[in-house]
């Protein structure tokens, strides 16, 4: 238990203060879907870390139980309900994930490739570019089409047979609500579903996952905008 603080509330506050400092968290509880075991093997570690080396997982356990029961929504949780369950999901199959290394060559490449891409019919085609390397995200078509464009030895990484779940929000800019992205994947790493790629705009959140996990990503994300909205 944890036997250093003055009192049975005191340790109660230890708990709610870490749980407020993660958002995602904080409202997974206020729905019912936290795993208490699993999270509180975690936040044990962080409390013994910052406040009592004795704490115990039970008592952890107990105390996230307690404000589960008592939890008061207050207005960051809020604003992330009313995000998320304003969300639409849609999806796309056959997907392709081509990593090139950098280079100017590649860079000319796709700055190139980028205009023959028809946006307007739905094509897909997103560019994530790291230090050394840049990662695109195709359709099989446009695949075929600059997979003829480019060496094979600028060819890092090819996989292939993945799906595309793009969450979109029609009215708030993702990046003010506090928890979004963070919530949402880890519902689906709670669901032990392997997330290949995240990108995202301004309202738009896109993640790749592979086509045999697709159709329960998508399952699992239309289950929480659905709570959401009750």
């Amino acid at each position: 238990m944890l036997k250093n603080v003055k009192n049975e509330k005191s340790a109660s506050e230890m708990v709610r203060e870490e749980i407020d400092g993660m958002p995602y968290v904080r409202v997974a509880l206020e729905m019912g879907l936290l795993n208490y075991s699993a999270f509180a093997r975690l936040l044990t570690l962080k409390i013994k870390e910052k406040y009592n080396k004795k704490a115990s997982k039970e008592s952890v356990i107990v105390a996230a139980i307690r404000y589960q029961k008592d939890m008061v929504r207050d207005k960051l949780s809020e604003k992330l309900k009313i995000g998320i369950s304003e969300c639409t999901l849609s999806m796309r199959s056959d997907i392709i994930d081509l990593t090139l290394q950098r280079s100017l060559d590649t860079q000319q490449i796709i700055n190139n490739f980028s205009k023959e891409v028809d946006w307007k019919s739905g094509e897909i085609m997103f560019v994530v570019q790291g230090r050394g390397e840049v990662e695109i995200i195709l359709d099989r078509l446009n695949y075929k089409k600059i997979s003829e464009m480019v060496s094979e030895e600028s060819v890092v990484e090819t996989i292939s047979n993945l799906s595309i779940i793009s969450v979109h929000q029609p009215n708030t800019n993702l990046t003010f609500i506090p928890g979004f992205y963070g919530f949402l994947l880890n519902s689906l790493a709670m669901s032990n579903i392997n997330v290949i790629e995240v990108m995202s705009t301004l309202t738009e959140l896109i993640i790749v996952v592979s086509q045999e996990q697709a159709s329960r990503s998508y399952e699992k994300l239309s289950e929480i905008i659905k709570k959401f909205r009750c």
